[in-house]
């Protein structure tokens, strides 16, 4: 929810001067730069991939793209603490209001992360670039334990290189299995 100018507290930006942040997350320019930038126009944050917002801020014809809920955090709260970064309490990386913004450890915002499912395992099949399912690899380590064929005739039959299947006999990959 975005407040009125009178209840929206806004701060300089110490790394851009020209420019403002809001305790509800809007960035405005206060200063012109003579290239017909307006003054007190609200810019319009782009959205990454992975939904964190940001805006391109212009110090001395030299353009910048930061995210917002960092200059938010900064401005209100000061610099980040060494071995922290910023986390968005309620999951949603589009608020950036200043009450949904906090400084945390790495492994807190990976726990944070699990706890709102951006984290989701990685490993085995699941994994984007997986050649080989869970099934493949209960068969893979069956014929290694029998000794039926060698690691290269299973490298061959999976479509691997033979050092995926010494990986796998040896539990470097797949390990979870």
């Amino acid at each position: 929810m975005i407040l009125d100018d009178q209840q929206e507290e806004w701060r300089v930006i110490q790394e851009f001067p020209n420019y403002s942040v809001s305790d509800q997350g809007r960035v405005k320019r206060v200063i012109s730069n003579g290239n017909n930038a307006k003054v007190g126009h609200i810019l319009k944050p782009k959205k990454s991939r992975k939904g964190y917002c940001s805006v391109d801020l212009y110090q001395r014809g030299l353009k910048k793209t930061v995210k917002i809920h960092r200059i938010v955090l900064n401005a209100f709260t000061g610099s980040c603490p060494f071995g922290h970064e910023a986390n968005h309490i309620d999951s949603d990386r589009s608020n950036n209001s200043l009450l949904n913004l906090e400084w945390i450890t790495h492994p807190e915002n990976v726990i944070h992360a699990y706890t709102y499912g951006h984290k989701v395992s990685q490993k085995g099949e699941k994994h984007g670039r997986a050649k080989l399912s869970n099934q493949d690899i209960f068969k893979i380590r069956s014929l290694l334990e029998y000794q039926a064929l060698t690691q290269a005739e299973i490298a061959h039959i999976f479509e691997v290189h033979p050092n995926t299947i010494w990986r796998i006999k040896n539990r470097t990959h797949w390990r979870h299995i």
